[in-house]
This record gives C-alpha cells, sequence and structure tokens, in this order.
C-alpha cells in the first residue's frame, strides 16, 4: 500500500489518501491515531465500499473466487468499528447466506453461525479469530457434535447419528470418529490427540472403500489403498507409510 497525508507523533493523523499498488484510490479522508476515520473506501476496482464518519460504518464488500472450475462470488458485510472490520457481519456466497455472527479484525470471533448451500446450519457456537473453540455442527440440518474444539479440531464432545449410533466420543482429541461430508460418510476409525491414528476406513463419496488399515499421527501406515477405473480396481498397500506394490484386480 501507498500513502501520502499527514503524520503526527508516527502516526496518520488528519488528511490522508491510501492507495492500492496499481494505483487505485483504497481509501480517503481523515485519519486518528493510524486509523480510517471519517471518508470513504474502495476496492481494488474503483468501487465505493464503505463511508466512515468518526470511525463507524457499514462495508460491502464482493470478491470473485475461482472454485472447481466454477467463478463464485462472495460478499462481506461488516460494522466497521474502532478502526477495523469488527462488529456484526455476513458472508453471502452466489447470494446464498454462508456465516452471520461477529468479526474481529475481518475475522471470526465470538458466536457465529455457519450455513451450507442451502442456508442449513452447519456450525453454531464460538470462534476465536477463525477457528472454532465451541458450539453444535449438524449434518443435513441435523445436529451432528457438540462439544468443544482446540484450534479448530474436534476434541471434547460427543454426538449421535440418525440411529442414535456413536459417531462421536471424544476426550482430549481421543476415541472413535465417524466424519461425514455432504451427509456422506468418508472416515470410520480411532483418532488420537486431534488425528487419525489405529485402525480406519476411508471412503470415496460415492461410497467405495478408499483405504483401510492402520493410521499413525493423521497418515496412512498400514493397510491397502483402492483405486476404481471402470471395471477395474487397482490395489495399493501400504507399510510404515509407504506403497510398496500395486495389484490388479477385476
Amino acid at each position: 500500500m501507498i500513502f501520502e497525508g499527514k503524520f503526527i507523533q508516527g502516526e496518520r493523523n488528519g488528511k490522508g489518501k491510501e492507495y492500492f499498488f496499481n494505483g487505485t484510490t483504497k481509501f480517503f479522508g481523515d485519519y486518528f491515531h493510524g486509523r480510517e476515520w471519517t471518508g470513504e473506501g474502495y476496492d481494488i476496482e474503483g468501487k465505493k465500499i464503505y463511508t466512515l464518519n468518526d470511525g463507524k460504518g457499514i462495508i460491502n464488500e464482493s470478491i470473485k473466487r475461482f472454485l472447481k472450475n466454477k467463478i463464485i462470488f462472495i460478499e462481506y458485510k461488516y460494522e466497521y468499528l474502532n478502526g477495523g472490520k469488527n462488529g456484526r457481519g455476513k458472508k453471502i456466497i452466489d447470494n446464498k447466506l454462508s456465516f452471520e455472527g461477529n468479526f474481529f479484525n475481518g475475522k471470526k470471533n465470538g458466536k457465529g453461525i455457519e450455513y451450507d448451500n442451502q442456508e442449513r446450519k452447519l456450525f453454531e457456537g464460538e470462534y476465536f479469530y477463525d477457528e472454532k473453540l465451541k458450539g453444535k455442527e449438524f449434518i443435513k440440518g441435523r445436529l451432528e457434535y457438540e462439544g468443544t474444539y482446540f484450534f479448530g479440531t474436534k476434541w471434547n464432545g460427543k454426538g449421535d447419528d440418525e440411529n442414535g449410533n456413536i459417531i462421536y466420543e471424544l476426550n482430549n482429541g481421543t476415541g472413535k470418529v465417524r466424519q461425514y461430508k455432504d451427509g456422506e460418510l468418508i472416515f470410520d476409525g480411532e483418532y488420537f490427540e486431534g488425528k487419525k491414528n489405529g485402525h480406519g476406513k476411508k471412503y470415496y463419496s460415492n461410497g467405495n472403500l478408499k483405504f483401510e488399515g492402520e493410521y499413525f499421527e493423521g497418515k496412512k501406515w498400514d493397510g491397502k489403498y483402492y483405486l476404481y477405473d471402470n471395471n477395474e480396481v487397482k490395489e495399493l498397500l501400504y507399510v510404515k507409510g509407504e506403497i510398496i506394490y500395486e495389484e490388479l484386480k477385476i
């Protein structure tokens, strides 16, 4: 970033202007103790995204991203308080609500709710700088897990499937786990201190077995890995984390 304006005691104070590296204006107005205070802010394409008055305002920010060969549009709507993206806010992906809750310096911080692409709850609880601290996770709107997290990893808590079978029973990141993605089982096995350790099975999204064997510190260690190609199945053998042979099964 490039800045031109007044400094008092080493901080931006008074009139000033900040530019992106491509030369377009990022902010123009008054600064107070190094913070944007009263004025207008713009995105890198020159679109005005917020107006501040005495350090307060609402930021409407749009971002274009490529994901799986598809363009998605992400919108953020933040409160601007105390010189940053602080307070209540929302994240919207392709016109669907993805997150609503509290932010601090643009990070999820405090209470919030995440949603899937059908706007059903994925998580409801508390965050610290984008990491989950404690709360509830859901699959297709059904409660999957309730408990605490350690650096975003499920740590102390429990969860059942729709038939009452235990899918999470963790104590300090250790116990039995059944992981789902988009409602499909992707892993069934044992965890130790937040990582796959011990016997486990990993599945493809179509339900085919991907790996069965022993894990060590989250890595496939001893077991068989399967690759499917029409009517052919390739079997790879893992020994101490290394592939030692391939066998083709018809």
